[in-house]
Formats: structure tokens, C-alpha cells, sequence
């Protein structure tokens, strides 16, 4: 039986953003995906797979409209750490 790490990377493996992406929201998505995912990469940390990042968007009312969404990836972009920033800016703990 293989451990729960192989299948979870097999399971991330096959749930790989799309190269071709049906809306624009989409296309917003992979574009954090694959900015975490390439950040992970030699980490301790597992890929982020796109319905969970999707999820976590969604679920933050600021963000709710494409625009918000493309000056959110601006905004992250521009900082010194992208997934510091990404994190950050949707944590919910009250500072």
C-alpha cells in the first residue's frame, strides 16, 4: 500500500492547472497557482491545487468581481514574497 504522501502527489499530479482556461477568472487562478506552486517547489509543502485556491478566493467578499481579483495578483506580483503577500492579504486572524 502506498503511503498517504505518494498518493497525495499523485492526486496533485493529475489536478495540474489547465493550459487552456475556459474564463478569465480562470485564467486568474492558474496564474496563483502556478506563482505558489513554483515558490514550494524544494519546500516541505505540497502543491496547491487550483479548486482549493478557487475556494479561498471565493470566500473573501473583497474579491468577488475579476477586476478585484487582477489587482490582487497585481498587488502580490509587486510585493517582495508572493505567497507572504497572497496569505497574508486572505487571513482571517483579527491583528
Amino acid at each position: 500500500m502506498e503511503s498517504i504522501k505518494g498518493q497525495i502527489d499523485k492526486w496533485a499530479e493529475r489536478a495540474t492547472p489547465q493550459t487552456t482556461a475556459r474564463n478569465f477568472r480562470e485564467e486568474l487562478i492558474n496564474e496563483f497557482v502556478s506563482r505558489l506552486n513554483t515558490e514550494r517547489e524544494g519546500t516541505s509543502y505540497g502543491k496547491v491545487l487550483p479548486h482549493v485556491i478557487a475556494i479561498k478566493l471565493n470566500s473573501n467578499p473583497f474579491l468577488k468581481q475579476n477586476w478585484q481579483l487582477e489587482a490582487f495578483l497585481k498587488q502580490c506580483k509587486a510585493a517582495r514574497n508572493f505567497s507572504k503577500c497572497f496569505w497574508g492579504s486572505l487571513s482571517t486572524k483579527n491583528k
